[in-house]
């Protein structure tokens, strides 16, 4: 009862915020309508105003209550102008020297806490946090999740502050084990998920009832590998494996409502990319040759985000895949190369095409190189993750990964 009470109170404080936020921008000062990521809105509601357009609740049925900071999962930032911020360790100790960058960067959550991997003072590979927060982004204080002699690295973290990965099984060797760091089940906490050949923890999730999701591949007795989802309800753990005998299936991003999405690997050049629901697995069609799904959002009908080998350009085309319809997303004009990394609940999409990290909004492609609110010095190569807030990680090269943070969100 406490929970739930609890829960209606951040809703409705975040709905308040919410609506103060759309009467400001109002486009009709009589009716107080607004605009809310293309649909005509009730300022004080922030419900559709059109009978037949979908209630909010469609958007992501799994996220649309959980209010962080005033926003709901679909939230876009209203202007694509940003502020970059170097990702960089602003003390010194705590296992790492100052001014220490990220070695790689996987992701984030909507509080903007990023894991990836950095070398620490002992000058080992170790999996790490850094905790940047909502308001303050400038202080960077880097948190070592590894173990003295072995490689590790995070891969995901979700807003309870859970985060997945992989460790070596022991110091020099080749194979790693799906890693989960958790406040209940145990930090550093080796999964073992489909036997201990070896394994990577890649993704993570959290539906409403409070049961999490991790999804990623392991490696089975017969060498073949196989996706998996972990779920754990605050009491037991049980284990889904994706794939028949005989096959390599690679489970990638995984979404609230438990759909997985990857590839099953036909051969060194065949990828097919598949959802995953309920047991059941289906092929996207349309890409038959070395083909990726790469990630997911929370929309009661899901957009799936993918690549895929094009043979007339020679290069890579990024997809989206939703109630069996594909839309294939713009280049920058001169470039045959997409890559795509991360889907936010909104739509907005980030990756990279050719030598600079874009955004695509609405299938329209940005360089976000032209979206800086001042020079920065170096080139954004690749936009890694995009989250509720609509901050974006990206990476560069000067070898460091910064933040963008909406210029409209900046603290005044």
């Amino acid at each position: 009862m406490f929970i739930r009470i609890f829960a209606n109170a951040i809703f409705f404080g975040g709905l308040l915020l919410f609506a103060t936020h759309l009467q400001a921008a109002s486009t009709n000062t009589i009716t107080q309508t607004c605009t809310v990521n293309g649909v005509q809105v009730d300022c004080a509601t922030g419900q559709p105003l059109n009978p037949s357009a979908p209630p909010r609740s469609l958007f992501c049925p799994e996220r649309v209550y959980e209010v962080i900071y005033g926003r709901y999962c679909d939230h876009r930032s209203s202007k694509l102008e940003y502020h970059a911020v170097k990702i960089m360790q602003a003390y010194g100790g705590g296992g790492f020297d100052l001014g220490t960058g990220l070695k790689a960067a996987y992701g984030m959550n909507d509080n903007t806490d990023i894991v990836g991997t950095a070398v620490n003072s002992s000058g080992e590979v170790h999996a790490v946090k850094v905790q940047i927060g909502a308001s303050y982004y400038s202080d960077h204080y880097f948190q070592d999740l590894g173990e003295p002699g072995v490689k590790s690295e995070a891969r995901a973290i979700n807003n309870i502050m859970t985060i997945v990965g992989a460790s070596q099984i022991q110091a020099g060797s080749r194979k790693y084990y799906e890693t989960l760091w958790h406040s209940q089940v145990g930090f550093n906490y080796p999964l073992y998920t489909l036997g201990t050949n070896g394994g990577v923890a890649v993704d993570l999730a959290r539906n409403r009832m409070y049961t999490e999701y991790v999804t990623g591949y392991s490696t089975l007795a017969d060498k073949t590998i196989h996706g998996f989802v972990w779920s754990f309800d605050g009491q037991q753990q049980t284990v889904d494996e994706i794939g028949e005998p005989g096959q390599d299936t690679y489970a990638i991003a995984i979404n609230d409502s438990k759909v997985v999405v990857g590839y099953v690997r036909r051969s060194r050049y065949t990828f097919d990319p598949f959802v995953w629901r309920n047991g059941t697995m289906t092929l996207i069609p349309d890409f038959p040759y070395r083909s990726v799904a790469q990630a997911i959002n929370n929309n009661a009908s899901p957009k799936v985000l993918g690549r895929a080998r094009n043979l007339a350009s020679g290069g890579y085309d990024v997809f989206v895949w939703q109630d069996s319809n594909t839309t294939v997303l713009p280049v920058l004009e001169g470039q045959n190369y997409n890559l795509a990394n991360a889907i936010s609940d909104g739509g907005d999409i980030v990756g990279e095409s050719g030598e600079s990290a874009v955004i695509w909004r609405d299938n329209v492609i940005y360089d976000l190189n032209t979206l800086l609110d001042a020079p920065l010095g170096t080139n954004l190569n690749n936009a890694i993750d995009i989250n509720r807030q609509g901050r974006i990680l990206v990476r560069a090269d000067d070898g460091f990964y910064y933040l963008l943070v909406p210029t409209e969100d900046l603290v005044q």
